[in-house]
C-alpha cells in the first residue's frame, strides 16, 4: 500500500511541476513565437517568424478532436471572408505531418493556413482545444477563446482599433514574396508550382517597381518558354503516332497549367487528335493492353504460387480474349510450356 501511494504521490508531483511550466499568457501579454513543423495551405507565402503587421488568428486544434472538428468549417468562412482585410489565419496541431495531411486531404478541407508537428501549444498555455487567440499588429494577444464563442465580434473589434500595417494579398510586398517563390520552383524544375506563383502577383502594383516588374517579365518569358518546350515534345510524340505518350503530356499541360496560353493551346489539341479515328483507336488498344498487362500479371503471380491450374485458364483467356496484345503473345508461350508438361496436363483430365 505504502509503495503504491508513493507512486500516486510522485505522479502528483509530476503533474505539478508539468503544470507550473505551462505558460499563463493572457490578454495584452506579447504572442510567443510560433514553432512549427511542416506548413500547408501558405498561398501568400507568409513567414510565421515574421507576423507583425498583420493581424493574426492562431489557432489550437487536433485531428481527433470533435468540437475542433466543427470549428473548421466557420474558421474557412472566416479566412474567406478576412483574408482581403489582412488577416492570418493559422491553425496549429503537435500531430505528425502526415496525419494532419491525410485529415485534410481525404476528411475536411482546411483553407486557411495550416501547420502540423506544432511545439508551442505550452509557451501558449494551452489546456484544451480548440483554443483561438486574436494578435493584433504589434504581436500583443488582444483576445483568447473558443473559435466558435465569439471570435467573430472579436475579430471585428481588433481590426477597428488596430488595423493591419502590412498587406497580405497585393500589392509590392506580397509581390515580392510570390516572385521569390516562383523563382525558387522554377530554379528546383518545379514548373507547375512556378508558374502557379507567378499567377498570383498583383500585376497592376507591378508598374510601382521596376526591380520586381523586371523579374516578373523575365521568369514570365523562362516558364512560357519551358512551357513551349513541353508542348513541342508532345508534339514530337503526336507525329511520330505515339499518340498515347502525347496525349498524356498535353492533357498534364492542360491541367498543370490550366489558364495559361500553353493550356489552352493543349486543350485544342486534345480537342482535335480525339476526333480523329485512328487516334480513338489506338486509345482502344492501349486500354486493351493495359487489361491484358494486369491479367498476366494476376496469371503469373499464380504461376508463382504454385497454382499452375488456375494460370493456365487465366492465361487460355488472356490469348483469346486480347488477340494481337503483347500480354497475349506472352500468355501463348506460357500456355504452350504448361501443355507440354505431360503430368500437369494429366492431373487436368483426371480433375486434378
Amino acid at each position: 500500500m505504502r509503495h503504491r501511494l508513493t507512486g500516486f504521490l510522485s505522479l502528483v508531483v509530476a503533474f505539478a511541476c508539468v503544470a507550473s511550466a505551462r505558460a499563463d499568457l493572457k490578454v495584452d501579454d506579447p504572442m510567443p513565437a510560433l514553432k512549427v513543423g511542416q506548413v500547408f495551405n501558405n498561398q501568400y507565402g507568409v513567414d510565421l517568424s515574421d507576423l507583425k503587421g498583420y493581424v493574426t488568428v492562431v489557432e489550437f486544434w487536433a485531428t481527433w478532436c470533435g468540437p475542433c472538428r466543427a470549428s473548421i468549417p466557420h474558421l474557412n468562412a472566416l479566412h474567406e471572408r478576412y483574408k482581403d482585410k489582412n488577416v492570418v489565419f493559422v491553425g496549429l496541431s503537435d500531430e505528425p505531418t502526415d496525419l494532419v495531411e491525410r485529415f485534410m486531404t481525404n476528411q475536411i478541407k482546411m483553407d486557411y493556413l495550416v501547420a502540423a508537428e506544432s511545439k508551442s501549444n505550452r509557451d501558449f498555455g494551452v489546456q484544451g482545444i480548440p483554443t483561438a487567440f486574436i494578435v493584433d499588429p504589434s504581436g500583443i494577444v488582444r483576445w483568447i477563446g473558443h473559435p466558435l464563442n465569439g471570435l467573430d465580434e472579436a475579430l471585428d473589434s481588433v481590426l477597428r482599433k488596430y488595423p493591419p500595417s502590412r498587406q497580405l494579398v497585393g500589392g509590392p510586398e506580397f509581390n515580392g514574396r510570390m516572385l521569390l517563390r516562383s523563382e525558387a520552383a522554377f530554379k528546383h524544375g518545379n514548373l507547375p508550382l512556378a508558374a502557379e506563383n507567378l499567377r498570383r502577383v498583383d500585376v497592376k502594383s507591378l508598374g510601382a517597381d521596376e526591380e520586381q516588374k523586371a523579374r516578373y517579365d523575365a521568369l514570365t518569358q523562362r516558364i512560357n518558354t519551358a512551357l513551349q518546350a513541353e508542348f513541342d515534345r508532345a508534339m514530337v510524340d503526336v507525329n511520330a503516332k505515339r499518340y498515347s505518350e502525347g496525349l498524356a503530356a498535353l492533357k498534364r499541360l492542360s491541367t498543370a497549367f490550366a489558364g495559361s496560353p500553353i493550356a489552352d493551346k493543349a486543350k485544342t489539341e486534345i480537342r482535335r487528335l480525339e476526333a480523329m479515328p485512328e487516334v480513338r483507336s489506338a486509345q482502344r488498344n492501349n486500354i486493351l493492353e493495359s487489361y491484358a498487362d494486369n491479367s498476366l500479371k494476376r496469371a503469373q503471380a499464380l504461376l508463382s504460387a504454385g497454382n499452375k491450374a488456375d494460370a493456365y485458364l487465366k492465361l487460355k483467356l488472356i490469348v483469346d480474349k486480347y488477340p494481337g496484345t503483347a500480354a497475349a503473345t506472352e500468355a501463348s508461350r506460357l500456355v504452350t510450356e504448361l501443355e507440354a508438361d505431360t503430368a500437369f496436363m494429366d492431373s487436368l483430365d483426371n480433375g486434378g
